[in-house]
């Protein structure tokens, strides 16, 4: 059975979008994405539906290396816990240089 998605137009009209036609999914930035379904078939999507839509996607998405992408997002968060700089309190026992 084919996966949907609701939308919603800038007039708050409805639409279901078949997941599994979709070829791809480009020029992805703040409230906008291109959403191809074959080289001569593609939507432009504006606003918060197109955030909402490539949120949802990215939420699903693999990496190339088959990497979830919320295991990809939680294993740069803990490397980049892991750069903050160290603090190490100065108590009067070292020298100051």
């Amino acid at each position: 059975m084919a996966r949907f998605t609701v939308v919603e137009d800038s007039e708050g009209n409805y639409s279901l979008l078949n997941i599994d036609l979709i070829g791809m999914i480009s020029e992805i930035r703040d409230g906008h994405c291109r959403i191809i379904f074959s080289p001569t078939f593609t939507v432009e999507m504006n606003g918060e539906g197109a955030d909402l839509l490539v949120g949802s996607l990215i939420g699903d998405a693999e990496l190339v290396n088959g990497t979830s992408m919320a295991q990809a997002i939680e294993k740069f968060k803990r490397s980049k816990d892991s750069l903050k700089p160290k603090v190490i309190p100065f108590d009067g026992s070292e020298s100051q240089t």
